[in-house]
């Protein structure tokens, strides 16, 4: 659906070019070259007055109808307005310098902007011109009247015109004129001249109202069409800065939340409790190895002062209050809140809090410690097995084994075994071996045969 309205123009502004100029710290006086491509301008203004000495100017893919106000520019060696809405050529004649002239993908058509290209026949040092893409280039002897009507060209389209086409192009050029003055005469026009011609090009484009469309559907390429489209984005544009603005100012004058000081009531009715992350905090809540206790790690930083940081343990749900953010998170069974215990780790700031369980699952306690028990076994066979010269196995399991029903085994076991390398090669047949095992005695009744069942072969132990 769209809407009526004349779009809104690009203007080329002081600020535009300064903006353009930075290699040259903003100073436009001394500028040789500037780009005010994809800008969607329509008009050539003010850059001969603000920039006379520039040498090159880029104005490739704009919608500009009219080369106008660059007379001024004596110095300008090099011309891009490639991709543009021009249809006929004037207003270079004072370009002295001017070398390079780029019209590709314009509306040159014929006969009306063929004979315009006669006005560069003043400019002598043009040795360059680029017209692919223009109208005009369906016409037949179009590139022999250009060839005939500006002597000083060397390439069309990046093509060295040789001398062959130089001879056939100035024997020719005088009927394909008289041929395009024809074709003009048969357009109304009174004189036949080439300066009515161009000066009978109205201004019709600025003052067209244009309906905003839809422009996924399939459009002409036309003049009217690309000033359009181009006021068309312009002025979306323009209503995206607009609505960016009003955010921002809607973001600054709402006034920020105040900051959370303590926690807030839980619900007494038996309502349900949401789980709640205001910090975007990363978190786990898991059991402990034994199964006993349920651990919650939450990374809230590592410089982050613990001054800041509140805590609430719950039997069924545990709250923290961090830099006034609520974690509030319902835990799957209840916990002996007054039983838990909070700490940060130095390293990485993270917050672990462990919860023991009401009613810890026995079974579950059992099958860990077993996994727990046959694991330290394993670990201590394979370093029997390696017996691997200058190892030295020290402190396999400080603690007390426990059985698969969770009783603990009387006298302590493995409080030190230290394996260490013999060295006298005269010594005992065990020392011969390279390894002498000390393994302190059980205490109390404890006997080899409360160990777990295994089928590999567990050490003898004195008793």
């Amino acid at each position: 659906m769209g809407t009526a309205g004349r779009g809104v123009m690009v203007r080329i502004t002081v600020d535009l070019v300064r903006r353009r100029a930075e290699h040259n710290e903003g100073r436009l006086s001394t500028l040789k070259e500037v780009s005010l491509h994809q800008q969607n301008i329509e008009r050539i203004e003010g850059i001969g007055n603000w920039c006379k000495e520039l040498e090159i100017l880029y104005l490739q893919n704009n919608v500009i109808s009219r080369l106008e106000k660059l007379n001024k520019l004596k110095d300008l060696n090099y011309l891009n307005v490639a991709i543009n809405n021009i249809s006929y050529i004037r207003g270079l004649e004072r370009c002295e310098f001017l070398a390079k002239l780029d019209l590709t993908m314009n509306f040159v058509d014929a006969p009306r902007g063929l004979l315009s290209l006669e006005k560069l026949r003043v400019n002598d040092r043009l040795v360059d011109l680029y017209m692919t893409g223009n109208p005009c280039c369906d016409y037949e002897g179009w590139k022999e009247f250009v060839i005939g009507s500006i002597p000083s060209l060397q390439r069309i389209d990046g093509a060295v015109i040789k001398p062959s086409e130089r001879i056939v192009a100035n024997q020719r050029v005088a009927k394909i004129r008289e041929k395009l003055l024809r074709e003009v005469r048969e357009l109304g026009l009174d004189d036949g001249g080439a300066e009515d011609v161009l000066s009978d090009v109205s201004d019709e484009e600025d003052d067209v109202d244009f309906e905003y469309v839809d422009n996924n559907a399939p459009q002409p390429w036309n003049k009217k069409t690309r000033l359009r489209d181009a006021r068309q984005q312009d002025r979306e544009r323009e209503e995206q800065e607009d609505k960016r603005k009003q955010n921002q100012q809607a973001l600054f004058s709402n006034p920020p939340k105040p900051r959370r000081e303590d926690f807030d009531p839980l619900p007494e009715d038996g309502s349900r409790i949401f789980q709640k992350n205001e910090g975007q905090w990363d978190y786990t809540l898991d059991e402990s190895d034994d199964g006993k206790d349920l651990v919650l790690d939450i990374a809230v930083g590592k410089y982050l002062a613990t001054e800041l940081i509140k805590s609430d343990v719950r039997p069924e749900v545990v709250r923290l209050l961090i830099k006034g953010k609520l974690f509030q998170i319902v835990l799957p069974e209840p916990v002996q809140s007054d039983k838990a215990a909070a700490a940060r780790s130095k390293l990485t700031g993270h917050l672990v809090i462990t919860m023991p369980k009401v009613k810890p699952n026995e079974a579950l306690v059992a099958e860990k410690a077993r996994l727990k028990l046959e694991k330290e076994l394993a670990e201590f066979r394979a370093a029997q097995a390696g017996r691997t010269k200058g190892n030295t196995l020290d402190g396999f399991r400080d603690g007390r084994l426990q059985t698969y029903d969770g009783s603990t085994l009387a006298g302590d076991f493995g409080t030190k075994a230290k394996v260490t390398e013999a060295r006298d090669d005269s010594s005992s047949e065990e020392d011969a071996e390279g390894w002498d095992i000390d393994v302190p005695e059980l205490d109390g009744d404890g006997a080899e045969d409360d160990l777990p069942p295994d089928d590999s072969e567990i050490p003898d132990l004195e008793c």
